[in-house]
């Protein structure tokens, strides 16, 4: 086993609204996937966690992450929604980036399996890592670095880390990562790509985000996340009808799925929720397309090239690629991302085969911005 201390492990998240997604490197130097809610509690008595890790001995970290820091616990992801916390939609992501990286890297350090470590007061965990951020919120990076720097020792599930920084962190715009494959899929096609246009569009969650890049460089005024989140379609759907705040994620499951069908909180029978689904991506799309028109148009020439992802990209996909069409974008300057290995890491993690593709969208930037750490931490190496 590689030591903690001499050789840092590499990991990059991708703190979205929904869910931290994150890429590691483990003992025998493979890839592994991190999903892990974005909820995060405030103050949680030690007693009250205590009862849930009694009522289920056997949950998975990812189930069941807390931290301490200070005299202050806090549940983090699925443990974190037993105590009231909710996602932090309308926050801006760096006000709870610390708790949820400290969180993610936790789970990473129990799913290595070295929680229990002898020899030492408190493990100490090497690691480089990287961190996506939204573009609007990338100017704050040095205030997330240094609350990161500041909250090196903590404690994750009852046992003390001591963080051990290998450079500082790397933070990337959201989108960025697959800016980079991008430009490695032109280069091996023999193709300049600091001679053209690459746009990056990433449908999340909380938001859409164009990013212009020319010559190499992100060009911060044609670029904007001001775009409509997938989340617009869940709140226009639920106008449709009276659901609970329980119902929420089996209306968001039929909008990404289109499984229509469902069983709504006190109902003995299924209810069709087409008319819901059919409102809320009728509403999101409108906005999305007027975002949309408004970046893009401005910045196409015949070189121009597009990259496409993000957890909603794969559900829209229908009604982009017509407005992709009317720009007369040709498949050789269109790509909604793919990525042949991490289809078969999601497959290597359970993955149901019919949202292989919709997991690809939605883990594609921090698959891409992972590749780039290590590339980067490789040639270091060398």
């Amino acid at each position: 086993m590689k030591s903690l201390i001499n050789h840092p492990y590499v990991l990059f998240l991708d703190l979205g609204a929904s869910l931290t997604k994150g890429i590691f490197t483990d003992q025998r130097d493979q890839e592994q996937l991190l999903r892990l809610g974005s909820a995060v509690s405030g103050p949680v008595a030690l007693s009250q966690i205590e009862h849930y890790e009694k009522l289920n001995p056997h949950a998975r970290s990812e189930e069941a992450a807390w931290l301490k820091q200070g005299q202050e616990r806090r549940a983090v992801g699925s443990l974190a929604q037993n105590f009231g916390a909710d996602t932090g939609l309308k926050e801006r992501k760096e006000q709870r980036a610390v708790t949820k990286i400290l969180a993610a890297i936790g789970v990473m350090v129990e799913r290595l399996d070295l929680l229990h470590p002898k020899g030492f007061q408190s493990l100490p965990v090497s690691l480089r890592l990287g961190v996506a951020l939204p573009l609007d919120e990338f100017a704050s990076r040095s205030l997330v670095s240094q609350a990161l720097q500041e909250a090196t020792a903590f404690e994750f599930r009852g046992t003390a880390l001591k963080l051990d920084l290998v450079r500082e962190c790397r933070f990337l715009p959201e989108g960025a990562g697959l800016w980079r494959a991008r430009v490695a899929e032109l280069k091996a096609r023999g193709l300049n790509p600091d001679n053209r246009t690459l746009i990056v569009v990433m449908l999340g969650h909380r938001n859409a985000s164009v990013l212009v890049f020319k010559h190499g460089q992100l060009q911060t005024g044609a670029s904007s996340s001001q775009g409509p989140g997938f989340s617009e379609a869940v709140h226009q759907g639920l106008q449709t009808r009276a659901f609970q705040e329980t119902d929420q994620p089996k209306l968001f499951h039929a909008l990404v799925s289109g499984e229509t069908k469902v069983v709504l909180t006190g109902d003995a029978a299924p209810t069709d929720l087409t008319e819901a689904v059919a409102v809320g991506l009728e509403a999101y799309w409108s906005r999305l397309e007027s975002f949309l028109r408004l970046h893009l148009s401005p910045e196409m020439d015949s070189k121009t090239e597009f990259v496409v992802s993000g957890g909603a990209a794969s559900v829209m996909r229908p009604r982009l690629q017509p407005l992709f069409e009317q720009w007369e974008i040709p498949p050789s300057r269109l790509c909604f991302y793919q990525n042949e290995a991490l289809a078969q890491l999601l497959k290597l993690n359970r993955v149901e085969p019919d949202e292989i593709d919709l997991w690809v969208s939605r883990m594609g930037d921090a698959y891409a911005g992972y590749k780039g750490l290590l590339a980067n931490v490789q040639k270091l190496a060398a």
